[in-house]
């Protein structure tokens, strides 16, 4: 997992990773997202139509039940929606993670697993295929649902019952399982405004969550 604030360098090192995927041979890196406009850059679809979800799809509490039939579906719209099949894809990178809820990741975890035929593997995450998750929690949450890190405290705290009890079927278990196992780093320097300084100030206040109006007059 990969944070940090717009200008930090999050799409720079996307770029990166996918001239040293080719480089090295690693196969295609595939960038996708929650909406088109954080997903085109990159040239990627957007994650609900690569994984064949809908928008109630997509809420569900429990993982579609996988088969031949759902598998050749998907990795139809797979290969339309990439321009190629996914054994060609050596990783994959989430971006626009605050847009995501942990019952989304859990569908995406499922999702993977039934394009690569691992379903029946309980430790591989994603089909076995490396996953870069990519974002900034300060921007906007999920539409309709709780954003993932909230879901966490609450999950921690007790306040939530904790889906594990649930059983590998439930999303939410699921998704709970990727963001516990991620390793997060955080980028801080704003290296898009560093010639800028007055505006990283601004921009650093704007990020002080603790204020109601966090916005400076002299922005």
């Amino acid at each position: 997992m990969m944070t940090g604030a717009g200008g930090t360098g999050k799409a720079m090192v996307v770029h990166a990773l996918r001239r040293e995927f080719k480089r090295l041979g690693l196969g295609r890196l595939l960038v996708t997202a929650y909406t088109g406009v954080a997903a085109a850059p990159f040239g990627g679809p957007t994650i609900l139509k690569l994984l064949n979800l809908s928008v109630r799809s997509k809420s569900k509490n429990k993982v579609r039940v996988e088969g031949a039939g759902l598998q050749h579906l998907m990795l139809q719209k797979f290969k339309e929606e990439c321009g190629a099949p996914v054994e060609e894809f050596g990783a994959v990178v989430i971006d626009e993670i605050s847009f995501l809820d942990a019952g989304i990741l859990g569908h995406v975890d499922h999702g993977f697993g039934i394009l690569l035929g691992t379903t029946q593997m309980d430790n591989s995450m994603c089909g076995g295929l490396p996953v870069l998750l990519c974002g900034d929690n300060h921007q906007k949450p999920p539409p309709g649902g709780t954003p993932w890190y909230q879901f966490m405290v609450k999950v921690a705290a007790k306040e939530n019952k904790d889906p594990v009890i649930l059983g590998p079927r439930v999303a939410k278990n699921r998704g709970l399982h990727i963001l516990k196992s991620a390793h997060r780093v955080e980028l801080k320097r704003l290296m898009r405004a560093r010639d800028d300084p007055d505006f990283i100030e601004h921009q650093l206040q704007m990020r002080r969550t603790e204020l109601h109006h966090p916005i400076p007059d002299q922005f």
